[in-house]
């Protein structure tokens, strides 16, 4: 493992055909240079062996914690977090007694990572976004009519909630349009073919309530595709435009909208009617596309894989050292009656009786300036 040999990191996932394996086996090309990398699910992993660098976990930690434990790699283990809001507080009520022991943490977005610095300050913490396909992801021609498309994990009511499908719901029933669904356990389509269905559709819909980076915004766009999402989640809400006044002036990447249906059928209304308006949203959304293919995705990811190596190698090499001990607090020996002071001692006497004498050393000069400016305001942020 500490040889010249490249290092193996251990990369488990959930399912080996949905979007954590995926986005692994994408980068594979560009990362096989200088790693190493074994792709296991918890009900595959007592196969592997060896002397693993890096256990990299992709999705839930609860996933991996079997296949940690088994291997014995908790010192080695570099987190993934790929989601938002309650259920990252979730994600940080179950995994805080584990990941004090983590490498570091890749967080998909700058809220992700502001949270998971303020619960473990001492962590390394990188942000890291998804990346895409754009060979296979690409435009093409696209349906006769107009179709509202979404895609998401809806198996139970949580998980529907969650990606707001309802509101999508309703709003093609109010609008009297066609509905196209995708769902990862229902109506499955294997991700080599996913590219159909973003090209068959008009529209990607996803008022998701959390989002780490969305696979299924990247890839719609990637297609050249108008997205519909919110503002408040997600790495697209956070780094692309879609506000009206980006719509205004023809540089919209996406469309924020808010959690309503009476708003999500207005848009799906104009956008009906406004063939120009989906054109120049998809170009846009493509060249946003074309700055996130896994190439330069990968490259991130590469430095940042040998910077989680390196640390792992750190804590391998060195011994644990231990805080020094707290000394106990002495009494201050006190002077004997009759003894005489030193000169020096004397001296700085002296010179602070000067100093408050001369004005340098003032005890009240802070009351008097309190007691003038009043007492302390507050201040409401704007």
């Amino acid at each position: 493992m500490f040889g010249e040999s490249k290092p193996k990191i251990l990369s488990i996932v959930d399912d080996l055909s949905w979007c954590y394996a995926t986005t692994v086996k994408a980068m594979l090309p560009w990362l096989e240079k200088d790693f190493d990398i074994d792709i296991v699910t918890p009900a595959e992993h007592r196969h592997v062996d060896g002397e693993y660098a890096l256990a990299w976990c992709r999705g839930a930690l609860e996933v991996s914690k079997d296949v940690l434990d088994y291997h014995g790699l908790w010192k080695r283990a570099l987190f993934t977090v790929t989601t938002d809001g309650e259920k990252l507080e979730k994600r940080i009520r179950e995994d805080r007694p584990h990941a004090r022991r983590a490498v570091g943490v890749v967080a998909q977005n700058g809220m992700i990572q502001e949270r998971v610095e303020r619960e473990w300050p001492d962590l390394p913490v990188w942000n890291i976004p998804n990346g895409v396909d754009l060979k296979r992801f690409a435009p093409s021609e696209g349906p006769r009519g107009f179709t509202v498309g979404f895609a998401g994990r809806m198996k139970s009511g949580h998980a529907r909630r969650q990606k707001g499908f309802k509101y999508v719901q309703d709003a093609c029933r109010a609008a009297e349009h066609t509905f196209v669904c995708c769902d990862r356990e229902l109506n499955r389509i294997p991700h080599d073919e996913m590219h159909e269905f973003y090209n068959s559709v008009s529209i990607i819909m996803q008022p998701s309530h959390s989002e780490g980076c969305s696979n299924t915004i990247m890839e719609a766009m990637a297609c050249g595709k108008v997205c519909l999402i919110c503002k408040d989640i997600g790495y697209h809400g956070e780094v692309c435009k879609g506000d009206a006044d980006a719509i205004a002036d023809g540089t919209a990447q996406v469309i924020f909208v808010r959690r309503d249906t009476q708003h999500l059928h207005n848009w799906i209304l104009r956008l009906k009617e406004d063939r120009g308006l989906r054109h120049m949203i998809g170009k846009n959304a493509r060249k946003f596309a074309e700055e996130h293919s896994w190439d330069k995705i990968a490259e991130i990811y590469r430095k940042m894989l040998w910077e989680a190596v390196n640390i792992a190698r750190f804590r391998e090499r060195l011994p644990r050292v231990d805080p020094p001990p707290i000394p106990e607090p002495t009494a201050r020996p006190r002077r004997e009656p009759g003894k005489r002071i030193s000169n020096m001692l004397l001296k700085r006497k002296q010179g602070k009786k000067k100093s408050r004498k001369n004005g340098r050393y003032d005890p009240w000069q802070k009351q008097v300036e309190q007691s003038r400016a009043g007492p302390e305001q507050e201040v409401a942020e704007v």
